[in-house]
This record gives C-alpha cells, sequence and structure tokens, in this order.
C-alpha cells in the first residue's frame, strides 16, 4: 500500500485488519508497548521495527535509529528499512548509503522489480 502512495497511518491499519495470525496481530496492534531495545526476541523485532518507523518521518530517522538499539538490530533494521523504503521511496535513502553497497547495481535492479510487483 505504501509503494502506491497510502500513507503510512492507513496502510498500517490496512495490514493489521489483514493479519490473520491473533498473537502477531495482537503485538502488532499495540506497537507503543514494544520499544526497540536490545534483546529482543524474533518475534518481538517486527513491532519494535514497526514502533521505530511510525515514530520517524524518514528513511535516513529510521534506519539508524532501528541499527543502533543493539540486540537484534539487524533484523530491526531491516524490517524498518524495508518500510521506510516502501513509505519514502527510493529518493529518500542517502546517495552514500547506496554508493557504499557492493553490488549496489544488482541490489537496485532487485529494488526496482520489487517496486514494479507492487505496481500490480
Amino acid at each position: 500500500d505504501m509503494c502506491r502512495g497510502m500513507p503510512k497511518g492507513r496502510a498500517y491499519a490496512r495490514a493489521l485488519q489483514r493479519c490473520r495470525d491473533a498473537e502477531v496481530a495482537g503485538m502488532l496492534g499495540r506497537w507503543q508497548e514494544f520499544p526497540p531495545s536490545p534483546g529482543l526476541d524474533a518475534l518481538e523485532a517486527t513491532p519494535a521495527a514497526v514502533s521505530v518507523f511510525m515514530e520517524t518521518f524518514s528513511f535516513e530517522e529510521a534506519v539508524p535509529r532501528a541499527v543502533s538499539m543493539g540486540g537484534d538490530s539487524d533484523t530491526v533494521g531491516a524490517i524498518a528499512g524495508a518500510l521506510a523504503g516502501a513509505a519514502y521511496g527510493m529518493h529518500s535513502i542517502p546517495e552514500e548509503w547506496i554508493r557504499g553497497l557492493s553490488d549496489s547495481g544488482r541490489v537496485l535492479r532487485a529494488a526496482h522489480a520489487l517496486w514494479l510487483a507492487s505496481r500490480g
């Protein structure tokens, strides 16, 4: 939904409605209760990433906040980065971050293919 331009609050509400697992939906529905903190387990990583994403307003703000929290920060950073990328678009990623990727051309081609797929 965010790749199609829907605001993050509305996209979040729609995703929550579609969640088929009651435990996961319960946790995601209470994302404010799962602030990013060191030592998260896999089930806690998603609501923590949603928390970071919902409380930030740019890709450049969300990703560093997620990865600097400690614990399972790589997972939280990946999830928060995916949400922020979908919401704010490719142009929101600092160019120097993209240049620092190894095989950035391959990454950009994959990102473009995912974007095309999201457009239906």
